[in-house]
């Protein structure tokens, strides 16, 4: 994969030095370095709850709470599809210095994800005991106090502010979003824990 990605990037390329500008390259890593660390912390945010769990408790306590943390899948391919939508229509806007109708796109993003959202995590926080009792049997229904739990960071994902700080270029924002929702776990887990 990376020779195939090497051989259209030299296609690519005019005739001349293959050396490639300084100011381009540090132009490249200002850009991409804060985002290196924004996915570094996506992947400690991805299992930091389940892992401060496995070492403060015992196995059984780990497993239900593995079962209730799980987050609900199409959840993710949702907030992922309006994310991608969401940095084509505004990384133009914001070569345009188009302020009113980045607002508006921002505004019109998270009315969508709250009007599609909210229903589905009230569903699934009222019906949190029957869905963990079909899904995983009634031996994981003490899973269902982290399941309700989980369901609340949801509204915290109407917006995902991220795409707009990559689209416009200040992807220094990004690692602290990150972090930030890397806090937000720590401290769902350690309620939960108190819990199981």
């Amino acid at each position: 994969m990376y020779f195939a990605g090497l051989l259209l990037m030299l296609q690519a390329t005019k005739a001349g030095d293959w050396l490639p500008e300084r100011s381009l390259v540090k132009s490249q890593f200002a850009l991409a370095f804060p985002l290196f660390v924004a996915v570094t912390f996506g992947a400690l945010q991805t299992n930091l709850d389940k892992l401060i769990i496995a070492v403060l408790d015992k196995p059984e306590n780990y497993l239900m709470f593995a079962v209730g943390a799980t987050q609900l899948p199409f959840l993710s391919l949702f907030i992922t599809s309006v994310t991608e939508v969401i940095l084509a229509d505004s990384a133009g806007l914001f070569a345009e210095k188009r302020l009113e109708k980045i607002a508006a796109l921002v505004w019109r993003t998270a009315l969508t994800n709250m009007l599609i959202l909210t229903p589905i995590m009230l569903y699934f926080w009222a019906t949190a005991d029957n869905f963990i009792r079909i899904v995983y049997t009634d031996t994981y229904s003490a899973s269902v106090f982290v399941f309700q739990l989980y369901l609340l960071i949801i509204p915290a994902r109407f917006i995902t502010y991220s795409s707009f700080e990559i689209s416009s270029g200040k992807t220094f924002i990004v690692p602290v979003i990150f972090a930030a929702n890397t806090i937000l776990t720590t401290l769902a887990t350690a309620v939960s824990y108190t819990h199981l």
